[in-house]
């Protein structure tokens, strides 16, 4: 329960670049969706890539959910607010709250997000801000936080998803922990995304 739990916080996190010689390493395959970790050279934190489809979908279709940051909280895993505060030209400017189990501290993130168009395909980086507004008492800040989604239209009905995420939960969390539990909340939230896209 306690390691389900701390998952989240890596949705919200993924280059496609990596392991000390650049290797990924293959964890898992459960439901369509394959698990890849390697070590960083910069951060005792591990990097994670996940690759999965989604059927009887187009890239805009999947582009419009994951954009629609007011309502990320309905699939993503342990998310308890989320919130566009405002848009600047493409880049949108984000709120989120993670819910962590007693006796840890709740966590929070100001991220920027920016959707490039190549044709039909998409990705969207979102990474983490630390001077948009003042933390909150009793919930330790998001700061480095960086996610990649590339998107691609690999047939008319279906898309394949490569995403990619880098990230520092903050607080006193070590990192055998986090690295021991670092798939579990994204899978959850991507196949949350999945029932999101038929509803």
């Amino acid at each position: 329960m306690f390691l389900s739990k701390i998952h989240w916080f890596l949705l919200i996190l993924l280059p496609f670049s990596g392991v000390q010689d650049g290797e990924w390493t293959f964890q898992k395959e459960e439901e369509g969706i394959k698990v890849y970790t390697r070590i960083s050279d910069d951060s005792p934190f591990k990097e994670l890539k996940m690759e999965l489809s989604f059927e009887n979908a187009t890239v805009a279709e999947v582009i419009g959910v994951v954009t629609s940051f007011n309502r990320q909280q309905e699939w993503v895993y342990s998310c308890a607010e989320s919130a566009t505060k405002e848009k600047k030209g493409e880049i949108f400017y984000n709120y989120f709250l993670y819910d962590f189990p007693w006796p840890l501290s709740d966590r929070d993130a100001y991220l920027t997000a920016k959707v490039t168009w190549d044709g039909d395909n998409a990705i969207m980086v979102t990474e983490g801000i630390t001077d948009y507004a003042a933390e909150k008492k009793g919930v330790v800040r998001l700061e480095e936080v960086y996610n990649e989604w590339a998107f691609t239209q690999a047939t008319s009905d279906r898309v394949d998803l490569k995403y990619y995420s880098k990230s520092n939960p903050g607080g006193s969390l070590p990192a055998w922990l986090i690295n021991l539990a670092i798939d579990k909340g994204p899978s959850e939230s991507m196949k949350g995304l999945r029932k999101e896209l038929k509803k």
